[in-house]
């Protein structure tokens, strides 16, 4: 498992062995978003790189295994 967390400390991102990634709300501790069709294989690394607050969106990379990069908007 792996997880970042976003500048304001805001959003945490974890991706996990199964190869799933999630985006939680660390305000109110709930989960955003779950992609479980993301990755084929553990995911090794994910990092928040972009928070747009007005917007409400997050953008994030992760890597699998397999050496697949993904880039995602949420």
């Amino acid at each position: 498992m792996c997880i970042d967390l976003s500048p304001g400390l805001d959003y945490l991102l974890a991706g996990y062995e199964s190869g799933a990634v999630a985006l939680f709300d660390m305000n109110t501790y709930k989960l955003i978003k779950i992609n479980n069709e993301i990755h084929g294989s553990k995911v090794l690394a994910a990092k928040i790189y972009f928070v747009d607050e007005v917007k409400h969106t997050v953008r994030f990379l992760s890597m699998e295994m397999d050496g697949a990069v993904c880039t995602c908007k949420v």
